[in-house]
């Protein structure tokens, strides 16, 4: 991702500000997790659908990236930057508003997110 870069303390806020965006706008169809590892120095947040049958996701801040995990398969690993954040929040939209499609092959598959603007990102794991 390109666009111009941002500290962790930033990502950090931004992300915060986000979560608690997701907690009060979804909070009654979404559990939202936040823990601290590794001293605080790193942060995972899970988001979880109530219905089982939705995707879940989940974010991992890091000292110098952001990583989002979407469904089995779905994996992206985002530069502090202005457009890594807004991919995040655009990924974590879509996931919410179920344009996720997961196929999977042999012992691994493919995760394609479908986003606001209708572009879609694909992530593969086998």
């Amino acid at each position: 991702m390109t666009g111009a870069p941002m500290s962790k303390a930033q990502i950090a806020r931004e992300l915060l500000g986000f979560e608690q965006g997701l907690r009060t706008a979804h909070g009654h169809v979404l559990t939202i997790e936040r823990a601290k590892l590794s001293d605080g120095r790193i942060s995972t947040v899970t988001v979880a659908p109530t219905d089982p049958a939705s995707t879940g996701l989940a974010w991992v801040e890091m000292v110098d990236e952001v990583i989002i995990e979407v469904g089995r398969f779905g994996r992206w690993e985002l530069d502090h930057t202005e457009d890594g954040l807004e991919f995040l929040k655009a990924i974590v939209r879509a996931v919410i508003a179920g344009d996720v499609v997961e196929q999977a092959a042999g012992r691994g598959g493919k995760t394609t997110v479908r986003l606001e603007d209708g572009s879609t990102a694909h992530s593969e794991r086998y």
